[in-house]
């Protein structure tokens, strides 16, 4: 299973808490509702955990954690610098 599907199902399991919601990667987490501060802060840990990379303070912005593709893109990044 690709990091993107494992992010998906944590949020639809575990911050948005249905097992039958259906996220798509360009979807707005943000705008749509579905992930507040508190999932934002459980998505950081999960995206820590997952992939070994530290999300500094300054990278935690609504940009970077828009949709799935934004957070792809930061942790991206973040393994590039």
């Amino acid at each position: 299973m690709s990091f993107r599907d494992r992010l998906i199902r944590f949020i639809e399991t575990d911050v948005v808490g249905k097992d039958d919601a259906s996220i798509e990667p360009e979807q707005s987490l943000l705008d749509d509702g579905l992930m507040d501060s508190i999932g934002l802060l459980r998505v950081i840990a999960f995206v820590e955990s997952e992939t070994g990379v530290r999300i500094p303070d300054a990278r935690v912005t609504p940009i970077n954690f828009e949709s799935v593709v934004a957070i792809e893109s930061l942790v991206a990044e973040l393994r590039d610098s």
